[in-house]
């Protein structure tokens, strides 16, 4: 009972012209089986999906992207299923 399985798959993309501002898009889903052993929140199953929203700034060597994540699904323990949400900005910064 100490083992699960994990699965989590995404894809993004950028729309906008090549070396110029670009709208990023994403979605994904998460598949938590849980674990088995620990009826509690740090067992618990999780079924869930999100969404992706940011920008892509080229500012010469330096492009800037950043993003705000909505994900929304359900968390089970052992002992009950409860639906949760969340709400993530980030920031990343890359240079070639």
């Amino acid at each position: 009972g100490s083992s699960g399985n994990y699965f989590e798959s995404g894809i993004s993309g950028l729309l906008g012209r090549e070396g110029g501002v670009a709208v990023l898009l994403g979605i994904d889903a998460r598949l938590h089986s849980g674990l088995p052993v620990d009826k509690g929140f740090i067992g618990a199953g999780l079924t869930a999906g999100g969404a992706t929203i940011g920008l892509s700034l080229p500012m010469g060597g330096v492009e800037w992207r950043p993003t705000f994540r909505y994900s929304q699904g359900n968390l089970k323990t052992g002992r009950i299923t409860t639906k949760m949400s969340s709400i993530t900005a980030g920031l990343s910064l890359s240079t070639r």
